[in-house]
């Protein structure tokens, strides 16, 4: 299991800067660098309000899946971190407004 380390502010998954969403998936598959990357589980909480409080707070996230073909981390498109961070502009609306900042391209 894979603790997300959101500071996506108005994200609906988002609380307390760490992700509530059961499965959290990483988008970007040609990406060669961090902005090449988003989390697509990504919702604004303008439109989706504040999931996170229909969480249960103490379990932690399944599963992150990733698709960025080249990220040292990821094995048959699951990641292997344990903890990962995902980051976005000021005022994120979109998922495409996000990176994973945890990218690692492979050597």
């Amino acid at each position: 299991m894979t603790q997300v380390n959101c500071a996506v502010k108005g994200c609906s998954y988002n609380h307390n800067e760490i992700c509530y969403a059961k499965r959290v998936a990483i988008g970007g598959k040609g990406s060669t660098e961090i902005k090449g990357t988003c989390c697509g589980t990504f919702l604004n909480e303008d439109v989706y309000s504040n999931l996170a409080e229909h969480t249960d707070y103490l379990s932690p996230c399944d599963a992150v899946t990733c698709t960025v073909a080249i990220c040292r981390y990821n094995a048959e498109n699951l990641c292997q971190l344990q903890a990962i961070q995902v980051s976005g502009a000021e005022e994120t609306s979109l998922y495409t407004q996000t990176d994973c900042l945890s990218f690692k391209k492979q050597q």
